[in-house]
């Protein structure tokens, strides 16, 4: 994200200094020693050289090919060299480059409208930062990932669930936020919105845990007053023990080896679990809630 936002304002900066100076150019030649000497030429006089050395210094230093002499404007001025059109210097223009007076012309060559070229240069850097942020974002999609892979995932972060302690949220705190969210009364809140809204916040806070207040009714913590489990059926009750082990439809479907839309199927009661299908949740439930789950066979 910031690389791509660099090159994009790069690009502006470079097409707007070209816009008022179109004559700026670089010019090169071979020294004694045999190396490459740059030099920023405006014909037309004024600040651009200037502007134009602090932008390109910037984006060589993104780069990080400042190259083994350490400057960074060499560095843009030699990628650009690679792929601009070069064209060969003069005699006068060959003589300009040099520090001193000598009559014979040296090897060199010069880029025109360097202020386009970095622009268009840093247009296709942004255009591959692009590519490869779409590229991460589809790596890290677990739509895209290999069953071997969302199994470890899953494996993963169980093990992290189950080695942080719970942060617990009192059932009145969510009835009464539902309550004033929809507008009704904090009794006329369901076990079932609970249970749903809690649910939506797993992803972004793994370790929350819905708990009742005390009854000495023997009511069951984080059902609602007055809900009886024995009414639920085999879906809703793997959907129940989902959400109390912090899971989303994605790593139970991975855990259990099936895919999303079957336990999906089986949570809207769409289609009945198989006993395959019911051992497995039943062993992964258990094994996460540390007690022993039994689905009541229920349609």
């Amino acid at each position: 994200m910031v690389k791509k936002n660099l090159w994009r304002d790069l690009a502006v900066e470079f097409r707007a200094l070209r816009d008022s100076h179109g004559t700026l150019q670089a010019h090169w030649y071979i020294d004694d020693g045999g190396s490459k000497a740059w030099k920023v030429w405006d014909p037309a006089g004024g600040t651009a050289t200037v502007r134009f050395e602090a932008l390109a210094k910037r984006g060589a230093l993104a780069l990080s090919q400042a190259g083994g002499s350490g400057d960074p404007l060499s560095a843009w001025l030699d990628i650009l060299s690679a792929r601009a059109a070069i064209s060969d210097l003069t005699a006068t223009e060959s003589r300009k480059m040099l520090t001193k007076s000598v009559d014979k012309q040296r090897p060199g060559g010069k880029i025109l409208r360097i202020c386009e070229a970095s622009a268009d240069y840093c247009t296709a850097l942004e255009s591959h930062a692009l590519d490869a942020e779409s590229l991460q974002e589809q790596q890290e999609d677990p739509r895209n990932w290999s069953v071997l892979h969302r199994q470890v995932a899953t494996h993963m972060k169980l093990k992290q669930i189950r080695g942080a302690p719970a942060e617990e949220i009192p059932e009145e705190f969510v009835r009464a936020g539902i309550a004033e969210q929809y507008g009704v009364k904090p009794e006329e809140v369901t076990a079932k919105q609970m249970r749903n809204e809690v649910a939506g916040l797993l992803r972004r806070y793994p370790g929350i845990k819905l708990t009742a207040p005390p009854t000495g009714d023997g009511q069951e913590e984080g059902k609602a007053p007055g809900v009886s489990q024995s009414t639920e059926s085999m879906g809703q009750q793997i959907d129940r023990y989902r959400q109390e082990c912090r899971m989303t439809v994605e790593e139970l479907a991975a855990a259990v080896s099936v895919t999303t839309r079957t336990v999906q199927r089986h949570m809207a009661g769409t289609r009945k679990p198989l006993a395959r299908h019911l051992a497995g949740y039943e062993r992964l439930f258990s094994k996460l809630l540390k007690r022993r789950i039994v689905i009541e066979k229920r349609s």
